[in-house]
């Protein structure tokens, strides 16, 4: 990258998220013995990253001037971006995978209002067994698809198993949600057993969860016995 006479080039080129960093690397506010990595808009308009290792120019104790090297590392940054993603969402459905929300769970621990949906797909076994695992996919990536035109957290935990984790959402929400849930999948002829736990202030996020799970194990039995009585 070129250095330019305007010196207010630089702010009109950085990515806007890495705005306060170029500000702080000005004003001293960094550690110039580590690479500061940042993104700058190219001519054609797009942003790259760069690794840039700076060093401070001083005037009677002041920063007058900061001059270092910098490089190009956006194929580094787009595979690092790749694994991290790989490694926090399911490959086959595309929703967050059981790695993903134990990290969220586990830095929610002072959340309030926060409500818990379990999800398990009826019947996927009989699926697997009667159409084959193709057909089971499709299903588990179908119910992904669902559950992420309604709500961004989805996560799946292993086989037919989805949660939805919603943070700073009132009860009647959640419980719109769940019906909203229902409605899609029943539509989409998706057979699906939900089950909902809310708190205000949960004491903690695993026993809410477990309530959920209970809930929706209950919600399943229920439509067992609904299914003899017909």
């Amino acid at each position: 990258m070129r250095s330019y006479s305007d010196a207010q080039e630089c702010f009109r080129r950085i990515h806007p998220d890495d705005r306060r960093l170029l500000l702080d690397k000005v004003a001293g506010r960094v550690n110039y013995e580590e690479a500061i990595l940042q993104r700058w808009r190219t001519n054609d308009g797009a942003y790259v990253w760069f690794e840039e290792y700076t060093t401070p120019i001083y005037e009677n104790g002041e920063i007058v001037a900061v001059q270092g090297v910098i490089r190009n590392i956006e194929a580094a940054m787009t595979e690092r971006e790749r694994l991290m993603y790989e490694s926090r969402h399911d490959s086959l459905t595309g929703v967050f995978n059981r790695r993903a929300f134990e990290e969220t769970i586990a830095q929610a621990r002072n959340a309030c209002d926060v409500g818990i949906i379990v999800l398990d797909v009826n019947d996927l076994k009989v699926v697997n067994d009667m159409e084959g695992h193709s057909a089971g996919d499709d299903l588990l990536k179908r119910v992904g698809m669902i559950l992420q035109g309604i709500e961004s957290s989805v996560y799946r935990l292993g086989g037919d198993e989805f949660v939805l984790f919603l943070e700073m959402m009132p009860r009647d929400a959640c419980e719109r949600m769940v019906r909203q849930i229902e409605a899609a999948c029943q539509k989409e002829s998706i057979s699906v057993a939900i089950g909902l736990a809310w708190a205000s202030c949960p004491e903690t996020i695993e026993a809410l969860w477990q309530r959920a799970d209970d809930a929706m194990y209950e919600r399943k039995r229920q439509q067992k016995v609904d299914l003899l009585d017909v």
